[in-house]
């Protein structure tokens, strides 16, 4: 994964498509601060979490200044999510999502007391099995609403 963000950082320095090589390189910059904090070289998946981590901001971004669509500040988002969610594997759809859940809640036995206890089991099986290919707030809401 990180020679993979690597190569479209040289490609985009090279073609001098700076708005990407700037967003690739930020997001260079955040995998090496992770590997000091570590003391070690990150993982495909840590590196996903950090790509997720700086999606998350992106988003932010984006709902705070989608009530402007014409400001720079918002298509300059949108374009980095665009970028950031290329190195993203396939996303899950709401009813992909919603049948996993489905079947996982079936599988376990939760009073409705413990739907706490349920939510975190959820949300630790779909970190393992689908890390990066959902929205953990879309997974949120779908397990609250069998939970209910």
């Amino acid at each position: 994964m990180k020679q993979r963000i690597n190569s479209e950082f040289i490609t985009a320095f090279k073609a001098k498509d700076m708005f990407r090589k700037d967003v690739l390189g930020m997001l260079k910059t955040r995998i090496t601060e992770a590997e000091k904090k570590d003391g070690k070289e990150l993982t495909d998946d840590q590196v996903m979490n950090v790509i997720n981590s700086s999606l998350k901001q992106v988003e932010q971004t984006i709902s705070m200044t989608q009530s402007n669509p014409e400001s720079s500040v918002y298509t300059e988002a949108l374009k980095e999510k665009e970028i950031l969610m290329s190195f993203m594997p396939t996303q899950l759809t709401d009813a992909e999502i919603e049948s996993e859940v489905i079947a996982i809640l079936e599988d376990m036995i939760f009073p409705p007391e413990q739907s706490k206890q349920a939510m975190g089991a959820v949300m630790r099986y779909f970190k393992e099995k689908f890390n990066g290919q959902y929205n953990a707030a879309t997974l949120k809401s779908i397990v609250d609403r069998f939970l209910a």
